[in-house]
């Protein structure tokens, strides 16, 4: 059976992406009951994704569970003590939601099928490519506390972005703002 072993494979990577996110979390000081939720909802994607990818192979819904698994871990990293990978956590830590939508945009095919619903994938892509730039380079140091993202028990490194290229504290903000306004639009703007 041809690419028999990607599941495998693609399942692997997603238990050392998880692993390696506990361990992080754990060593930076976050509560154990909020890194055991964190890691329970990141291995049922995995998992989800391992089955589906096995049972239908030509289908793209298990392939993308897993990816979904993966990312969405990306936060933990946030509290990382290297920090280019905290800064990088940090940029990208909401791309979970950029890759959700489209899961369930494509259930049960795992393609786009209505015009709107392209649109929606369009515009949630766009948004990411905006958010990720911002916080990637006009934040100059990743705060211990990060109160505005997803996750209550979120903590940062407090540590320096070494890729910030300036201090916009007032763009990021407002950028922060307005495209998660245009996300819930988005959002909304799929119901059927």
């Amino acid at each position: 059976m041809k690419g028999a072993w990607a599941p495998w494979l693609g399942t692997a990577i997603g238990l050392a992406v998880a692993a390696g996110a506990g361990l992080v979390a754990l060593r930076a000081g976050v509560p154990e009951v909020a890194i055991v939720q964190t890691e329970l909802v990141g291995l049922a994607y995995l998992a989800a994704g391992a089955i589906a990818w096995r049972r239908r192979p030509d289908n793209r819904t298990g392939p993308l569970l897993l990816v979904i698994g993966y990312v969405w871990y990306i936060p933990d990293f946030q509290v990382s003590s290297v920090p280019a990978v905290a800064a990088l956590a940090f940029a990208t830590r909401r791309l979970v939601n950029s890759l959700t939508p489209y899961l369930l945009l494509t259930f049960p095919s795992g393609r786009l099928g209505l015009r709107r619903h392209c649109l929606a994938i369009v515009l949630v892509t766009a948004l990411a490519a905006i958010q990720i730039p911002t916080r990637l380079l006009l934040v100059d140091r990743i705060p211990a506390v990060l109160e505005h993202v997803d996750r209550i028990t979120t903590i940062g490194c407090d540590c320096v972005n070494p890729f910030a290229l300036a201090s916009a504290p007032a763009v990021f903000t407002g950028v922060e703002r307005w495209t998660g306004f245009l996300a819930v639009g988005t959002a909304l703007s799929t119901h059927p």
